[in-house]
C-alpha cells in the first residue's frame, strides 16, 4: 500500500531528480472545467466588476472615515436614572413615608427594571433606578417619567416636583478653558455667560458649565419699623415679589395671515425693577413699593468654587473656567474645532485685555491616537510590500498591499453603518488586526505564483485552482480567529457595552480581508499576470511618481521628503532606461501583450519561461522576486 508523503517531503524520481511533494502535486494537477461554474469565477471573468467594487469600497470607506465621530472613549448609554424629590423641613423618616415609598410603589412595575435603591435624608429623597443593559434607554426613561408623574398627586402639597436625572458618561467635558482679564468678578462672569450662550448654539454641544467669578444675587433687607407702620409682614412683601417675577402666556393675536403668541414678561433684571414692585397702598392711595420697605442691593452669591489660572509659571490670577460637554453622537474633533472658532470670535467683542487659555483639549489626544494609527498603517504597508517584493515579486506585492487599505475602508464603512464611533478601543482593534488582515492576501498571491510557475495554466485557471484548494483553509483560519473574539461580544452589562467595539471591529476586519482576498485579490492577480510594461503603463507610472513627489513636498517632514526623493530617483532611472533600450522594449511588449490576451498558449509559454528563468536578469528578479 502506498503511503501518503508528508507535505514538502522530498522524493527521488527514477531519473535521479529530487522533487518536493508540492512539486509532485503540481505536476499531476489538471484544470477541471467545472470550476468555471463556481460563483468565484464571476469575479475572475468580469474584471470590470472587480474595479467597480474597488471604487465603491474606496468611496464608501472615505465617506465613512470623514463622517465617523471621533472620541477618546466609546459611547456607552448607562441604563441608570436618579429621581430626586425635596420636601422642605421634613425629617428622614417623614421623607421616607411621605415621598420615597410612594414613588417606589409607582415605579416598581416598570418594564426591564433591574434594581431600585433609595436613600431618604433631611428634606431630600433620592431613588436610583437601574434598567437592564440591553433595554431601550430612551423608552425606559420615558416610562419612568410617566410613572413619576403619576405619583405626583400622592405626594404632600409642600413637596417639590420630582426630577428625573439620567446618568451619562458623556457628562465629562471634552474641552475646558479659562478666561482672565483686568475686570471685576461680575463683569468677567457676564463675559462667561455670553460665551456660554454662543457655545450652546453649536449643534454638537449639549451644555457649557461655568465655575468661578461672582454671580449676582439681589438682596432685600427690610426695615422692621416700615413694615410695622404699614401693618405688613416680610412674607407679604416676598409674595408680592414672587408673584411679579414671572413670565406667563397671555394668549394669541390673530391677523389676516399669521397668528402671534403673546407673553407677559415681568422678570426682574435690575435693582430698579425689584425696587419698583408694588406691595400695597397707603391710606392716601399712594403705592407702597419694595423700595419703600427695604434696602435693595446686588451682592455676590457665596462662592463654593474658586477658579485661578497660572500659565508658564506666572503668578496665579483669578479666572473663570468653562467646561464644554458634547452631545451624544457628535464628533469630538468637529465640536472642539467649532468651539475654538466661536470662542475666538466672541472674545474679540469684549473689552481689551480679556483672553482665554485652553486647559483641557480631548481633540489633541484623539489626533495623537489617529497619527499613531496612520504611522502603523504606513509602516505595515511598507513592510508587507517590501517583504513580498523581495521574496515573491512586484505584481504580487501590489496585490497583497492593496488589501490593507481596502480592508480598512470596508471596516470604516461597517462601523459607520453600525453606529460605532472611532475611539481608542476601535483604533486599538484596527492596530491589532493589522498583522492578521494580510494573511489571506499573502496566501493567495504566493499560492497563485507557485501554480503559475508550472506554465500549465492560464492566470484565470491558476486562480480558480488556488481558490478551490485554499478557500476552505482561508475560511477556517479566519473564522477561528473571529471566534476567539466572539465571547467578548456576548459580554453583558455596562462593561459589555464598553468593550463591544473590540470584537466587532476585529471581526469585521478579518471577514473583510477574507472576502477581499477571494473576490478582489484573486482576479487582480490574474489580470496583472497578463499585463506587460507598455508605453501607456510606463507614462502612467511616471505620472504616479510625479504625484508622489508633489505629495511628499506638500506634507513635508522626514517621511514626506524621503518619499519625494525616492520617487525622484526612481523616475530618473525610468527616464534613462526609456531613452536607452526602453522605448523599443515597450513597443515590443505592446505587441506581445495584444497577442497574449488572444492566445492562451502564448501566455502559458510566458509563464513557463518566467518560472524557469527568473534569474536571467536583474529586471526579472525585480518583477518575480529577488530571492
Amino acid at each position: 500500500m502506498d503511503e501518503q508523503l508528508p507535505k514538502n517531503q522530498q522524493t527521488i524520481n527514477p531519473g535521479g531528480s529530487t522533487k518536493t511533494t508540492d512539486q509532485l502535486y503540481l505536476d499531476k494537477l489538471t484544470f477541471n472545467p467545472e470550476l468555471r461554474k463556481s460563483w468565484l469565477n464571476f469575479f475572475v471573468s468580469n474584471f470590470r466588476v472587480v474595479l467597480l467594487l474597488i471604487i465603491l469600497l474606496t468611496g464608501a470607506g472615505l465617506f465613512s472615515f470623514f463622517k465617523l465621530p471621533r472620541e477618546s472613549d466609546p459611547e456607552v448609554k448607562i441604563p441608570i436614572a436618579v429621581v430626586i424629590t425635596t420636601l422642605p423641613g421634613a425629617s428622614p423618616s417623614d421623607v421616607e413615608e411621605l415621598v420615597t415609598k410612594k414613588i417606589e410603589t409607582e415605579i416598581s412595575g416598570l418594564k426591564d427594571l433591574s434594581k431600585v435603591t433609595s436613600n431618604s435624608a433631611n428634606t431630600v429623597s433620592s431613588i436610583t433606578v437601574e434598567f437592564n443593559a440591553n433595554a431601550d434607554l430612551t423608552e425606559s426613561l420615558r416610562n419612568l417619567r410617566d410613572k413619576v408623574n403619576n405619583a405626583k398627586p400622592k405626594l404632600p402639597k409642600d413637596a417639590n416636583d420630582p426630577v428625573v436625572n439620567e446618568i451619562s458618561l458623556d457628562d465629562q467635558p471634552v474641552m475646558q478653558f479659562a478666561i482672565t482679564g483686568p475686570y471685576d468678578g461680575f463683569t468677567m462672569r457676564g463675559y462667561a455667560e455670553t460665551l456660554k450662550d454662543n457655545l450652546e448654539k453649536i449643534p454638537g454641544i449639549r451644555q457649557v458649565n461655568i465655575s468661578g467669578g461672582d454671580e449676582k444675587e439681589y438682596q432685600v433687607a427690610y426695615y422692621p419699623d416700615r413694615l410695622f407702620s404699614r401693618n405688613l409682614s416680610a412674607d407679604q412683601a416676598n409674595n408680592a415679589i414672587a408673584a411679579t417675577n414671572n413670565a406667563i402666556p397671555a394668549g394669541t393675536f390673530d391677523s389676516d395671515r399669521f397668528q402671534y403668541s403673546i407673553r407677559s414678561d415681568s422678570k426682574i433684571h435690575s435693582v430698579t425693577d425689584l425696587s419698583n414692585i408694588p406691595v400695597t397702598h397707603s391710606p392716601d392711595g399712594t403705592t407702597v413699593t419694595v423700595g419703600n420697605l427695604a434696602n435693595v442691593s446686588i451682592t455676590s452669591i457665596k462662592k463654593s468654587t474658586i477658579s485661578r489660572l497660572s500659565t508658564a509659571g506666572s503668578k496665579p490670577q483669578s479666572a473663570i473656567t468653562l467646561s464644554v460637554v458634547k452631545r451624544t453622537g457628535s464628533s469630538v474633533l468637529d465640536t472642539v474645532k467649532l468651539a475654538n472658532e466661536t470662542i475666538t470670535s466672541t472674545i474679540k467683542t469684549f473689552n481689551p485685555g480679556v483672553r482665554y487659555d485652553v486647559t483641557q483639549d480631548n481633540a489633541k489626544e484623539i489626533n495623537k491616537s489617529f497619527n499613531e494609527l496612520q504611522h502603523d498603517f504606513i509602516l505595515t504597508l511598507i513592510l508587507v510590500f517590501g517583504i513580498l517584493f523581495i521574496i515573491v515579486g512586484l505584481k504580487e506585492a501590489l496585490v497583497a498591499g492593496l488589501a490593507i487599505p481596502l480592508v480598512f475602508l470596508a471596516t470604516f464603512s461597517s462601523l459607520y453603518y453600525l453606529g460605532i464611533s472611532l475611539n481608542f478601543l476601535s483604533l486599538f482593534s484596527l492596530i491589532l488586526a493589522l498583522g492578521l488582515l494580510v494573511d489571506d492576501a499573502i496566501v493567495v498571491v504566493s499560492a497563485t505564483k507557485q501554480y503559475l510557475r508550472t506554465g500549465k495554466f492560464t492566470p484565470e485557471e491558476a486562480v480558480l485552482l488556488v481558490l478551490n484548494d485554499f478557500k476552505v483553509v482561508l475560511t477556517t483560519t479566519t473564522l477561528t480567529t473571529v471566534w476567539a473574539f466572539l465571547p467578548l461580544l456576548f459580554s453583558t452589562g455596562i462593561i459589555g457595552q464598553y468593550i463591544k467595539s473590540i470584537p466587532v471591529t476585529v471581526s469585521i476586519t478579518l471577514i473583510s480581508s477574507l472576502l477581499i482576498a477571494l473576490m478582489i485579490n484573486h482576479p487582480l492577480a490574474a489580470v496583472l499576470e497578463r499585463v506587460r510594461l507598455t508605453k501607456k503603463l510606463f507614462f502612467v507610472l511616471e505620472g504616479l511618481l510625479l504625484l508622489l513627489i508633489a505629495l511628499g513636498i506638500y506634507f513635508g517632514g522626514w517621511f514626506g521628503y524621503a518619499v519625494a526623493a525616492g520617487s525622484l530617483i526612481g523616475g530618473g532611472f525610468m527616464v534613462r532606461w526609456y531613452e536607452g533600450t526602453g522605448k523599443d522594449k515597450l513597443e515590443a511588449n505592446e505587441e506581445l501583450s495584444d497577442r497574449e490576451w488572444k492566445d492562451d498558449e502564448l501566455i502559458k509559454e510566458k509563464l513557463r519561461y518566467q518560472g524557469s528563468h527568473e534569474s536571467a536578469s536583474f529586471g526579472g528578479r525585480l518583477m518575480h522576486g529577488i530571492l
